[in-house]
């Protein structure tokens, strides 16, 4: 993986701009490029539920208490999209938040950590799927349905098959050796494109990646993948940024209309904006030369 240092803002919108310079969009493969920021370089790119083992083992709980907690903000909603909804009011998920904007990727290497250097990764020519795949169908099953603690069994993958196959959308009929391939074997990593659910995704350009861990030796249990995989994404390209620039990108992301009030449209979120657009350009210093004139 090739890392790169950056130096300005310009330089980075450079950086970007040349790694798409070959690609093209195939409106048929939806393979495109994909950005994550973090606003410290060391840590690992994992989603949340698996840098802990106490909301690993305890992943399907979490969802059913938020469904049975929190029947209203769960009505008419698909399985994915409350997924999507838990994560945003702050369970730890198996989702990864990604964008298809650099900037805004840029904005979340930046935006705090000021001690730490920032990272955005890249991810080249990845296949984008939609919620309703097979794929993603089977993985968000088992998470609500059949996700205990760490457990397999063949009879979980027969339910699954069961429930997927009276889903009037999907019309292949699955086999639970298929369903095993897909919650055990290689497909890791799925990258998603989600419904426009909530304002924060349409402000974000938002995608998620759903990961997938896989089988123990003995076939029957999940590891555990701070201790016994490296579940990390592989992205394309990594690119630095020095921890020295963050507030100055930050300034001239805000003067390209990427700040917290756009990606954040939420009230909570605007009121702070209001706060931190004042302190960054300096208002108060300026308020106290100026003190006998008020």
């Amino acid at each position: 993986m090739e890392e790169v240092i950056i130096n300005s803002i310009e330089e980075y919108i450079r950086e970007v701009i040349n790694l798409n310079s070959n690609n093209f969009f195939n409106p048929v493969a939806d393979c495109i490029t994909v950005y994550r920021g973090q606003s410290n370089s060391e840590w690992k790119i994992i989603p949340a539920v698996f840098r802990d083992l106490d909301d690993y083992l305890n992943e399907g709980l979490y969802l059913k208490e938020f469904q049975r907690q929190f029947p209203e903000e769960c009505n008419n909603l698909t399985l994915f999209d409350i997924l999507v909804k838990a994560q945003h009011y702050g369970i730890p998920t198996r989702l990864l938040d990604l964008t298809l904007n650099p900037l805004i990727a840029l904005y979340f290497a930046c935006e705090k950590n000021f001690d730490n250097d920032g990272s955005v990764y890249v991810f080249c020519d990845r296949a984008l799927f939609g919620q309703e795949t097979i794929p993603c169908e089977i993985v968000v099953n088992y998470l609500f349905k059949c996700k205990k603690n760490v457990s397999w069994n063949n009879q979980d993958a027969l339910k699954i098959c069961r429930i997927l196959n009276i889903n009037p959308d999907i019309t292949i009929t699955l086999t639970d050796n298929e369903v095993n391939k897909i919650l055990s074997d290689k497909l890791e990593h799925l990258f998603i494109s989600p419904k426009l659910t909530n304002n924060r995704i349409k402000a974000q350009k938002g995608v998620f990646s759903l990961m997938n861990v896989p089988l123990g030796e003995n076939k029957k249990s999940f590891l555990f993948p701070q201790k016994d995989i490296e579940i990390s994404l592989k992205p394309s390209k990594t690119l630095i940024i020095p921890k020295n620039l963050k507030e100055e990108i930050m300034f001239n992301l805000s003067i390209l209309g990427v700040d917290r009030y756009a990606l954040f449209p939420e009230l909570d979120s605007s009121a702070v904006n209001i706060v931190n657009k004042i302190k960054s350009t300096n208002m108060g210093a300026y308020r106290r030369t100026c003190k006998n004139i008020f």
